[in-house]
């Protein structure tokens, strides 16, 4: 075999090899998707899910940056035991930068009540 066949060879495996991870790579975009979608739907039903701990008329969505603020006990008892707050995950998901900046200032209790009058 000379030099140009095997080049040519090497060429047909490259071309192979690309379009695999040509192939490969869209199916690891096309899950991506599938399960960005699922967790963003997901997160918009987890209080009526069974196994979710809080009452879901207790829930208030935001969804960005965090999904809930949990009033435990305003439905039921008409009196706010405590304040949750609340991100859904799926997955292997983790928290966000920003949502760990705000569990960072919960757990400091840099954490304030004010009231805004014009």
């Amino acid at each position: 075999m000379d030099a140009f066949e095997r080049w040519k060879e090497q060429l047909a495996v490259g071309r192979e090899e690309l379009s695999n991870l040509k192939r490969k790579a869209k199916e690891r975009t096309t899950r991506a998707v599938v399960s960005i979608n699922i967790g963003m739907y997901l997160q918009e039903i987890a209080p009526t899910l069974p196994g979710f701990s809080y009452d879901c008329h207790d829930c208030r969505a935001l969804f960005d940056p965090i999904d809930y603020i949990v009033f435990e006990g305003l439905t039921r008892k008409n009196q706010v035991e405590s304040i949750q707050v609340i991100d859904i995950k799926t997955g292997g998901s983790s928290l966000n930068e920003h949502q760990m900046q705000i569990r960072d200032a919960i757990e400091k209790k840099r954490v304030e009540w004010e009231i805004y009058r014009k």
